[in-house]
């Protein structure tokens, strides 16, 4: 798919409407990211899913203008 990054390349702002491949909404972006410089790493973004409830996630994604961040692998 075009324009595919991953998630950690996408979450450049917090409060970003994260959603999975069937556009169901899954949080939004914090201001917390991670990465391992290894050459091997994607990175992981944190995610708040409710309130006071928060998730590391990881993958490959695009932004869609509009919607947010579109998980797609």
């Amino acid at each position: 798919m075009d324009g595919r990054k991953t998630l950690y390349e996408l979450s450049n702002n917090h409060g970003i409407k994260v959603y999975d491949q069937n556009n169901t909404y899954l949080g939004k972006t914090t201001p917390f990211t991670a990465i391992a410089h290894d050459g091997k790493s994607i990175g992981s973004i944190e995610i708040e899913t409710s309130p006071d409830e928060f998730k590391w996630i990881s993958g490959y994604g695009v932004h869609v203008i509009g919607l947010g961040i579109k998980i797609v692998d």
